[in-house]
């Protein structure tokens, strides 16, 4: 038997973003790459609505084509000292497989990357924070699945990571 793992909830269409207003938390980090979300205004957008929730907000930007594994720790460490509710991963399909990445190890500092790449390997999440995906680009579909693909350099080792909790 095979189970599929999907997103809980997909809002989609005009106005899909002002939903962002309806969170409740404290703190939220938005997770980004380059600068198409700043110049197109969603950025500036997400940020109002989240600051509309109540949301003291943060942006990690610059996440790179085919996101590193130190992208994904250095923003890791950014999250324990912000502390978030919510992490918000904003753009294409390599901002968001960061995101997801960096909010493994955000509420699992321990975490393997190697031992994360078999099936439900990765450590329970939503205990310190939740995860939202606003896509910029369509055709990945990462934004409805758990998986996240990142690199690791170093060892030259792409890592295809199971979130599937």
């Amino acid at each position: 038997m095979s189970k599929l793992f999907v997103a809980s909830e997909v809002f989609h269409g005009a106005g899909s973003l002002s939903e962002l207003k309806n969170l409740s938390g404290k703190k939220a980090i938005i997770v980004t790459g380059g600068l198409s979300m700043k110049k197109s205004g969603t950025l500036d957008r997400a940020k109002a609505f989240l600051t509309e929730a109540g949301l003291e907000t943060i942006v990690f930007d610059g996440v790179e084509e085919d996101p590193s594994s130190a992208t994904s720790l250095k923003g890791a460490e950014i999250m324990r000292e912000f502390q978030p509710d919510w992490i918000v991963g904003l753009g294409g399909c390599s901002a968001i497989d960061a995101a997801k990445m960096m909010w493994v190890f955000y509420e699992h500092s321990d975490a393997n990357y190697e031992a994360m790449t078999k099936p439900f390997s990765v450590p329970t999440l939503r205990q310190k924070a939740k995860f939202v995906v606003i896509p910029s680009t369509s055709g990945t579909g990462t934004e409805t699945t758990g998986l996240a693909v990142i690199t690791d350099k170093d060892k030259e080792l792409n890592i295809q990571s199971f979130l599937m909790n």
